[in-house]
C-alpha cells in the first residue's frame, strides 16, 4: 500500500512539474524601478525539479526548488541569497523576490517559446525503420505560450505532450496504448523532418509541410 501511495505521489509530481519545466523569461522590478531581466530553465531531474537562472554575463544553478500547489519557489544562492516565488499559471508566473537584506518586490515569468514559428497544420509521409511508409498529420496551435496539438496517423489520433521548441527543433511525446512515443524534429519555414523512438525500441522518419 504503501508502494502504490509513493508511486501515485510521484506521478502526480512528475505531471506538476511538467507543467514548469522549459525557458522563461523572468522580469524583476527593483524598489528603485529599474528592471532586472533574467533567463529562467527549469529541469527535471530524478523526480525534482532543477534549473538555472542566467543572463549576460553567465548562468548560475538555483537551489531549494519546490512545486506546491501551484507555487514554485527556488533560491538564488547570488549577492548573498534572494528567495523567490511564483503562483504558477497557463504561460506565466506571477511572485516576488526577497532579498538577503529583507528587500522585496515584484517578479514576473513568461514562457520562452517563439511558438509561432511552428503552428498550423502540417501534413506529411513517416517511414518506419522497417520500410513502412504511412501518412501523418500534426495540428499545432499556441495557447498562453505554450504549444499544443494534435497528431493523426492511420491507428488513429492523440495529443502532444510535453512540447518544448528552442530554437528551430522542436520536441513531444505522444502517448499512446502502447506506450509513449518521443519525436524531435528540425523545422524549417513550412518544412519540418525528424524522427521518433516508440516504447517498444521501434523507430522511423518523417517529414511534413504545412
Amino acid at each position: 500500500m504503501m508502494r502504490l501511495t509513493a508511486l501515485c505521489l510521484l506521478s502526480i509530481f512528475a505531471a506538476a512539474a511538467a507543467d514548469v519545466t522549459g525557458k522563461w523569461n523572468v522580469t524583476a522590478t527593483a524598489p528603485s524601478g529599474r528592471e532586472v531581466k533574467v533567463q529562467l530553465e527549469l529541469k527535471e531531474e530524478g523526480g525534482r525539479l532543477a534549473g538555472t537562472m542566467s543572463n549576460a554575463d553567465g548562468s548560475i544553478a538555483i537551489e531549494n526548488v519546490m512545486l506546491e500547489g501551484g507555487r514554485l519557489s527556488y533560491t538564488l544562492p547570488a549577492g548573498g541569497g534572494y528567495r523567490l516565488t511564483f503562483a504558477v499559471a497557463d504561460g506565466s508566473m506571477k511572485g516576488n523576490y526577497t532579498g538577503p537584506d529583507g528587500t522585496t518586490g515584484p517578479a514576473i515569468a513568461t514562457r520562452s517559446v517563439a511558438a509561432t514559428n511552428v503552428a498550423g497544420h502540417w501534413k506529411g509521409q513517416a517511414r518506419t525503420s522497417a520500410g513502412r511508409e504511412f501518412s501523418v498529420e500534426l495540428e499545432l496551435s499556441v495557447s498562453g505560450g505554450r504549444i499544443l496539438g494534435t497528431v493523426s496517423a492511420p491507428e488513429g489520433s492523440a495529443p502532444i505532450e510535453n512540447a518544448r521548441l528552442e530554437g528551430d527543433n522542436l520536441t513531444f511525446e505522444v502517448t499512446t496504448d502502447d506506450g509513449v512515443y518521443r519525436v524531435k524534429t528540425a523545422v524549417k519555414g513550412d518544412e519540418m523532418s525528424g524522427s521518433y523512438n516508440g516504447p517498444a525500441g521501434e523507430s522511423g522518419t518523417f517529414t511534413l509541410r504545412r
